[in-house]
């Protein structure tokens, strides 16, 4: 995790106003680094370019380093979800290629259950 930096935060600064965001004070723009330096220098990029392709119009009211939080909350959550699949998938194949009890923290759905032999008795449909 690399810390926010004057450069990255100019240059989000020139996308968002290229994206139509009226900067007009340097007092606002030190505001907004007072605001938003203790961020991540990557997380922040990737809030900018999210912001920039969602955000169609800006007013004079909106709360620009709450916004960039907003998006960087979202984005670590989504990279959250996608760490707990991968690793959830990687404890699936390993019990498979095992052939060992499962889990017990591991969440399967009754799809797959039924495609391993240890599980399948127990999971069969009666007929």
């Amino acid at each position: 995790m690399a810390q926010l930096t004057e450069k990255t935060f100019d240059l989000g600064l020139a996308m968002l106003s290229t994206s139509g965001l009226k900067i007009e004070e340097q007092l606002q723009v030190q505001a907004w680094w007072n605001l938003v330096n203790d961020m991540d220098d990557e997380l922040f990029q990737r809030a900018i370019v999210t912001l920039c392709k969602e955000k169609e119009q800006w007013w004079p009211t909106d709360n620009v380093p709450a916004m960039i939080r907003e998006r960087i909350k979202g984005i670590t959550a989504e990279q959250n979800k996608l760490k707990r699949k991968l690793e959830d998938d990687q404890k699936q194949l390993e019990w498979k290629r095992d052939a060992a009890d499962p889990p017990k923290n591991l969440k399967m759905p009754a799809f797959y259950a039924n495609q391993i032999p240890q599980l399948r008795g127990e999971n069969a449909k009666s007929k």
